[in-house]
């Protein structure tokens, strides 16, 4: 069979003969579709049938075949997978930016909302090719299903990274061993999961491993250095760059795999020989070259990097390497910011949340490293573990703010899963039968557990935990379940059925259904508008909307709440469940609505009337937390002190560590003569909230209540120059206690502050 080749352009910088590599063997181009097909789909089945004397010789072909088609059966399986997949977080937001992005080339930049400082969102720094496209396709043909389309689009992209998982790990040890990796990445239930509606982080995860890919082939390739590889690595670059600003690091790998190549290759060294050096300068030019072509495919759609190239691209990746957002995050059966989590964060949770087959061949890679290191070049192996290592290790060194699990850096997958599947693969080289076969047993069976929580949990199946952590059952209350809002679609079915809205009468007013997440459901219940308004409604305050029924992730709900079944309330008439867990509600109002009604009367200073309707309330819904806070709130104003404490012991049996709950309780403290407990309340509501300026005014007030006044300072001080130097009211609390302890230049210094908010 002829070998069709492309025609190649010979590089002037190198003249370094090709390695003895496994994966060097004839493949044909796929635009030879005929002999591709023989040589895939034909040629590995057919000698099955051919008598040999071998029968090493007679499987030789048969994993390539294999490779082809569970390639192919997962490229049709995947996307049918998502076409039942909820939103994900950030999918409206991304989509909306997406909208503005095609305003902006369709009006040649006459509309520039996209390239407006959204300091909310920061959807000006994010290049979002992916999202961008989506919206040019839905746009272009006019679909009405516009999410079933991206996530369709989403989850091919996420197919593209299994297969190129696979390409890479054939390339390195062969076909059998890509097998193994494409199995193990599709069997990820994290992984799985973001496939279908992930549009940043999926996108950017196959821009990284597509690059790094190609910059390997390049390597692999030379002296020759064939226009199609400069045209594949440019573009490799080009798309991580336009999905996300931290592609910049693909040009980097470039430069330093292709560079470190020569560390590692005998004919070069030294390799400051000076005809070695030479060939190393000249081969660079042509990266730069590579470099600079990706650069410029990286922003031309992304309208903010145009503005200006070189500015606007570094201040985006400083803003995302030190990426503002603070966002609760629940961690170690506590809820915390994300900006004080522990360093070792991203290691815990991908060491969680991998399943276990894939642990095991980390280990197996390790244990095995020798035999592995007999069939592939030592550089490939670094290489490999220096793109799954480093970045994880990166932002742990940079402090960086993440959160979600370990989303943002999905990128690093793919590698981690190639280094598992020569672990596996080395192992069944090395064992003989019938061990071998005891081992190919152990492999399926635990191959079998993620594939069991991805049939019984779709499409919520990125919610999970392995094995060796206990699972989702032990790490519900303790660390995040539906961080991405999967569920919140799920509901939504369930709710559109029961309400039976496509026979339902139109009735006189819509009914109302709150949620943590609306764009969801106006997406969802679109066709319904006539019958169905979404409302968003934060789900510690939903007490003080109207609504009639409600939808909530369990997102941002207290640790206390989930470990102690206080989650969902009394009113929910459905859950989505994963592995037995709520991680979704769906809420009637309670009768009446007597929460609404005495909230409202406490606004409206009507305490009688508030304490009605608060105490049938909380007799239908006992976790109501907005009407326990109103009934301290109503009792104290009313200067029963007994009742109000009565209801702040109530609250803190039911949301301990809630910011108000700690305010409450160190208020009726303070009031109560009890000084050191207030002063406890408050110390911990500064270790729960650390920004929250009510814990250090409170613990201020506890010293001044001691007369200590120069103590008091201290926590007003820290709060000041650490944390918000403009609250008026720690400013003002500070100058009363600098004028009563007779300092008068920094009384004088607040009172300037003061005068000019």
């Amino acid at each position: 069979m002829k070998n069709v080749r492309t025609k190649k352009m010979v590089s002037p910088t190198v003249d370094v003969k090709h390695e003895s590599h496994v994966n060097q063997a004839y493949t044909p181009r796929f635009r030879d579709f005929k002999a591709w097909i023989q040589w895939y789909f034909v040629l590995p089945f057919s000698s099955l049938n051919k008598s040999k004397s071998s029968g090493e010789d007679r499987f030789k072909a048969l994993p390539r075949g294999i490779f082809a088609v569970v390639a192919v059966l997962l490229f049709f399986v995947m996307p049918l997978m998502s076409l039942n997949a909820g939103n994900s977080g950030d999918e409206h937001y991304n989509y909306k930016h997406a909208g503005d992005v095609h305003s902006y080339y369709a009006t040649l930049g006459a509309d520039s909302t996209a390239v407006v400082i959204n300091k909310k969102l920061h959807s000006q720094y994010y290049g979002q090719a992916f999202d961008n496209l989506t919206y040019l396709v839905n746009h272009t043909f006019g679909v009405d299903k516009v999410y079933t389309v991206r996530h369709i689009m989403n989850s091919l992209v996420g197919w593209l990274m299994v297969f190129f998982t696979g390409l890479l790990t054939v390339f390195l040890l062969g076909y059998r061993a890509g097998i193994f990796a494409m199995v193990l990445l599709f069997i990820s239930p994290v992984f799985l999961g973001h496939s279908f509606n992930n549009p940043k982080d999926i996108p950017y995860a196959f821009a990284c491993l597509f690059s790094t890919y190609h910059i390997f082939r390049l390597i692999a390739e030379l002296p020759r250095v064939s226009a199609y590889r400069i045209a594949m690595n440019a573009l490799g670059i080009g798309f991580a760059i336009a999905v996300r600003v931290g592609g910049l690091l693909q040009i980097a790998y470039l430069f330093m795999f292709v560079n470190l190549f020569f560390a590692f290759t005998k004919s070069y060294q030294p390799l400051f020989r000076k005809n070695n050096f030479d060939k190393i300068v000249k081969l660079n030019y042509w990266l730069a070259l590579i470099a600079a072509l990706g650069y410029i495919v990286g922003i031309l759609y992304w309208p903010y990097a145009l503005q200006s190239p070189l500015k606007n691209v570094v201040g985006s990746l400083q803003a995302m390497t030190h990426f503002v957002e603070n966002i609760r995050q629940l961690f170690e059966g506590k809820n915390q910011w994300s900006s004080f989590l522990p360093w070792y964060y991203l290691p815990k949770y991908i060491l969680m949340t991998t399943p276990v087959i894939v642990l095991l061949g980390l280990a197996l890679f390790v244990l095995c490293i020798r035999k592995i290191l007999k069939q592939v070049k030592v550089h490939w192996v670094v290489f490999v573990l220096f793109a799954a290592v480093f970045p994880v290790a990166y932002i742990i060194y940079k402090k960086s703010n993440v959160y979600g699990g370990w989303r943002h850096v999905l990128f690093v997958y793919p590698f981690v899963v190639c280094m598992a599947a020569m672990g596996i693969e080395a192992l069944l080289q090395v064992v003989k039968r019938p061990v071998k076969w005891i081992a190919a047993a152990v492999l399926v069976a635990l191959t079998c557990l993620p594939v069991r929580h991805i049939i019984a949990n779709h499409p919520v199946e990125y919610i999970y935990y392995n094995e060796l952590f206990g699972g989702v059952k032990k790490a519900y209350g303790s660390y995040e379940m539906d961080y991405y809002y999967h569920s919140i679609n799920v509901a939504a079915r369930w709710l559109k059925e029961d309400l039976k809205l496509d026979s339902m009468p139109v009735p006189e007013t819509p009914i109302v259904i709150a949620t943590n997440h609306s764009a969801m459901l106006e997406y969802f219940f679109r066709h319904y508008r006539n019958k169905v308004r979404p409302a968003y409604a934060r789900y510690y305050e939903r007490n003080s909307k109207e609504w009639d029924y409600a939808i909530y992730a369990n997102s941002y709900i207290d640790a206390y709440q989930l470990q102690k079944g206080l989650w969902p309330p009394k009113t929910t008439i459905h859950t989505v469940d994963v592995a037995g867990k709520p991680v979704c509600t769906v809420m009637k109002r309670m009768e009446g609505k007597y929460d609404l009604q005495g909230i409202q009367a406490t606004r409206a200073n009507k305490p009688d009337s508030a304490l009605y309707y608060l105490t049938k309330a909380v007799v239908l819904e006992p976790t109501c937390e907005m009407c326990y806070f109103d009934l301290i709130e109503v009792n104290v104003r009313m200067g029963r002190l007994d009742s109000a404490e009565h209801y702040v012991n109530v609250l803190a049996a039911v949301y301990p560590n809630s910011d108000a709950t700690l305010n409450y309780q160190g208020w009726i403290f303070l009031n109560t003569g009890r000084v050191d407990d207030a002063a406890r309340a408050y110390r911990k509501l500064i270790r729960n909230s650390e920004r929250n300026p009510q814990g250090y005014i409170g613990l201020a007030q506890t010293l001044i209540a001691k007369q200590d006044y120069k103590k008091a300072l201290e926590p007003l001080e820290f709060y000041a120059t650490r944390i918000d130097g403009s609250n008026r009211q720690v400013l003002q609390l500070m100058y009363n206690l600098y004028m009563e302890t007779d300092n008068r230049e920094m009384s004088g210094r607040v009172q300037r502050i003061l005068s000019k908010q």
